[in-house]
C-alpha cells in the first residue's frame, strides 16, 4: 500500500526520472527496470518503518539506491558470464576491483572536464544529460533560448569529448 503522502503520479513521475536517468548513465533496460523497482521497494519499506525522516534529500537517495542497485546487478552478471566462460575462478575474493578503479578514474576526469566548463555551458549540459530537460524546457529558462541552449550543450560536448579523448579514453563513435 502507498504512504498517503505519496500519490500514484508521484510514484509514477519517480519511476519514469529514475529509468530515464539510469539509461542515460549507459545501464541495460533490463537492468534500469530492476534496478528502479529496487530503489521505489526501498523507499516504500523506509517510509513504512518510518525511517524515511532520516533522509534529508529524497530525490538523491532514490538516485543513489538506484545507480547502486544498477551497478551490484552489473557486477553480478559480469561474475555470472566470467564463471559461465571460464575466464575467471568461481570465487572472486574482491570483483571487479580493477574494473572499479578505471571506472573511477573515468568518472574524476568526466568531473574534472565539467569543472572546467563555463558555467552556462555546463549548466546545460546538467540539466540535458542528468535532469533529462529537453532542449525546449531548458530555452524557456530566462537568460536562454532554444537556439542558445543546443549550442552551448554541443559546445560542451564536444569540450568534454575532445579533453577526454586527450587524456586517452576510448569513446563510443556516439560520443
Amino acid at each position: 500500500m502507498l504512504d498517503s503522502d505519496r500519490s500514484a503520479d508521484d510514484l509514477e513521475r519517480d519511476r519514469s526520472d529514475l529509468l530515464t536517468m539510469l539509461i542515460r548513465m549507459g545501464f541495460p533496460f533490463a537492468v534500469a527496470q530492476d534496478a528502479v523497482q529496487t530503489a521505489l521497494l526501498k523507499d516504500q519499506e523506509w517510509l513504512a518503518n518510518g525511517r524515511a525522516t532520516t533522509i534529508r534529500n529524497r530525490q538523491a537517495w532514490l538516485r543513489t539506491v538506484a545507480i547502486r542497485a544498477a551497478q551490484a546487478e552489473m557486477r553480478r552478471r559480469r561474475r555470472e558470464r566470467a564463471i559461465e566462460t571460464g575466464t575467471e575462478p568461481a570465487v572472486l575474493p574482491f570483483p571487479a576491483l580493477e574494473q572499479e578503479e578505471e571506472d573511477r578514474h573515468r568518472l574524476d576526469a568526466i568531473h574534472a572536464a565539467l569543472g572546467r566548463l563555463p558555467e552556462e555551458i555546463r549548466t546545460v549540459f546538467l540539466l540535458h544529460a542528468i535532469d533529462g530537460l529537453s532542449l525546449r524546457k531548458i530555452g524557456k529558462i530566462p537568460g536562454q533560448s532554444f537556439a542558445s541552449a543546443r549550442s552551448r550543450l554541443n559546445r560542451a560536448r564536444k569540450i568534454v569529448r575532445d579533453e577526454l579523448l586527450a587524456q586517452g579514453f576510448e569513446l563510443p563513435e556516439s560520443a
